[in-house]
């Protein structure tokens, strides 16, 4: 076996190890930097939506993250469920991002300033059926893609919350959407649950600053996709170039 060769087989074989570092990678192909997948087991789905006509304070749920690494959020998964497997479907979500607060008084972290906010119509989360397990309601599975020039930036090492909120046209009383908890990853605090009024519109802006926010001990389930590495991205090449040169030699 030539060098080349050798070295082609070893770029590869790095790359595989490079990619099993990461987090996971999805069913897309990609790479997963921090990911709390459902809990198919025992889940819950907590209410956390926001009805724009409604008389009283909607509930909204967040969870945190700590940045492993400074590369970009490019798309957000996250779990849920309908009601009793109701039919009914919100007109989009809300995704916001805020920074890590203490609040002494209470005494535990939660969401701070808002930092991103972002509206994804139904039509471009790609819901899709998953379960269920062990759990009574079907659980979906939920992705959208960020736009490029949108794509979260973050530092590492720093930790970040994220609120998924359903966007519900004009309903009843009864909650509709439910934000599946999630297996908790080390280095997190548990989930807060908000509350916000009805005098917010989309893009939801006022909606990051509830007016309280209160502990609770589940952690939700979502997950968080970036860019591969840039050694990653060497690797690929070297190894494409190696193999390109083994075939042409064959020939």
């Amino acid at each position: 076996m030539t060098r080349l060769a050798i070295l082609s087989i070893a770029a590869i074989i790095l790359v595989g190890f490079s990619f099993q570092a990461s987090a996971g990678v999805d069913d897309g192909g990609d790479i997963f930097k921090w990911v709390q997948p459902p809990d198919m087991e025992n889940g819950l789905d907590l209410q956390s939506q926001w009805d724009p006509v409604g008389s009283e304070p909607d509930i909204i749920k967040a969870d945190d993250w700590v940045c492993p690494d400074g590369r970009p959020v490019t798309d957000i998964h996250w779990w849920g469920s309908y009601l009793y497997d109701d039919a009914f479907q919100p007109d989009g979500f809300a995704i916001l991002i805020y920074e890590d607060y203490y609040d002494g008084t209470k005494g535990f972290y939660r969401p701070g300033a808002l930092l991103q906010d972002y509206y994804a119509p139904l039509s471009d989360v790609n819901e899709m059926a998953i379960g269920p397990d062990s759990v009574p309601e079907t659980v979906y599975e939920y992705r959208y893609y960020l736009p490029e020039d949108h794509w979260f930036e973050q530092e590492e090492g720093v930790r970040y919350w994220i609120s998924i909120v359903a966007i519900t046209p004009v309903i009843d009383s009864t909650p509709v959407w439910g934000w599946h908890t999630g297996i908790c990853q080390e280095q997190t605090q548990w989930a807060v649950t908000g509350k916000v009024d009805q005098t917010c519109g989309i893009p939801l802006i006022p909606v990051g600053n509830p007016e309280e926010w209160a502990w609770m001990t589940y952690n939700m389930a979502f997950g968080l996709t970036t860019i591969p590495e840039p050694g990653t991205l060497a690797l690929i090449g070297t190894a494409a170039v190696g193999l390109l040169a083994i075939r042409r030699r064959k020939k």
